[in-house]
């Protein structure tokens, strides 16, 4: 007789006469994104925006320094995704 017997029958799920139904899951209402306190408070993120999702792409990475540098001094304050964002856009719209 080993040690370990006694385990094997607490892991087995037991027997009952009754057939029970499995319980259907709660449905859970979806968060809502916080609320701002004021005018001047920062806009919510693009990570808690439901209209963005996230993806990974692989570039050289002198063309990401390139990108980086040129976007610091951009006049328009885009960063990375915005930039993406409009370039993929443009390119579905002609496409």
């Amino acid at each position: 007789m080993s040690q370990f017997d006694g385990l094997l029958e607490i892991a087995k799920p037991k027997k009952t006469d009754k057939k029970e139904k499995p319980k259907k899951a709660e449905k859970v209402p979806p968060t809502p994104p916080p609320e701002r306190k004021n005018d001047d408070a920062k806009p919510l993120g693009k990570s808690r925006d439901e209209h963005f999702t996230q993806t990974s792409i692989y570039i050289k990475r002198d063309t990401q320094i390139g990108i980086k540098s040129k976007l610091l001094t951009d006049k328009k304050k885009r960063d990375f995704s915005d930039l993406v964002e409009e370039l993929l856009s443009s390119w579905l719209n002609k496409n």
